[in-house]
């Protein structure tokens, strides 16, 4: 069973920081508690999502020490230039109190292709070479042709959609093709953020 954890990840995109828990409790006690079972349970992954100081700032004084985790990092807007995507990157890092990043994610497809795009990705790559993190990886949807931008950019992580409600990355086989190139790929929203999670009573009506 641990070796299958270890192919799974997490998210701070549902630690909900600034809203009170249900239970009563604070919520970065919330949150101390499902970084400290995700870390005994040998989940390596976790994503932070949200661009919050505040919120990184707390993740941060709640990561288990030493730190188990390979964290993945989005970047901030390429328009906003490939310098200030540096700052923001060092600066998240330092919030985390984390040396080095596993991976630092381009949000969106799309900002590769403005007119900044091709700066971002050369600064990413500088990064990577200074070590600043291990990879450098693109974030996908269905419709941004994921093969074509890998084969393209060559990242080293392919982040893409596939749910239990929605796989047709995977029917088509385009996941498989991403990962025959030597590339890694990575499953978000397989439970749709948390929805299919819900009791039947609190899922939304529509």
């Amino acid at each position: 069973m641990t070796g299958l954890l270890t192919k799974l990840g997490l998210s701070s995109g549902q630690f909900a920081l600034d809203q009170v828990s249900t239970r009563g409790r604070p919520p970065q006690a919330e949150v101390r508690d499902i970084l400290d079972i995700a870390a005994r349970s040998g989940l390596k992954a976790f994503d932070l999502a949200g661009r919050s100081p505040q919120a990184e700032l707390d993740i941060g004084a709640a990561l288990p020490r030493p730190n188990p985790f390979n964290v993945t990092i989005s970047t901030v807007r390429a328009d906003r230039g490939p310098d200030l995507v540096e700052t923001e990157a060092r600066s998240v890092l330092r919030r985390l109190g984390v040396e080095q990043a596993d991976c630092l994610l381009v949000p969106s497809a799309s900002e590769l292709f403005g007119p900044h795009g091709l700066a971002l990705w050369n600064r990413l790559k500088a990064l990577k070479d200074q070590g600043l993190t291990r990879k450098i990886g693109i974030s996908v949807f269905a419709s941004d042709d994921p093969l074509g931008l890998a084969r393209r950019f060559r990242p080293d992580v392919v982040q893409a959609p596939a749910s239990l409600l929605d796989q047709r990355l995977l029917v088509d086989g385009t996941l498989a093709a991403i990962a025959d190139l030597g590339l890694e790929v990575q499953l978000r929203s397989i439970f749709l953020n948390g929805l299919l999670l819900l009791p039947p009573e609190r899922a939304p009506a529509t």
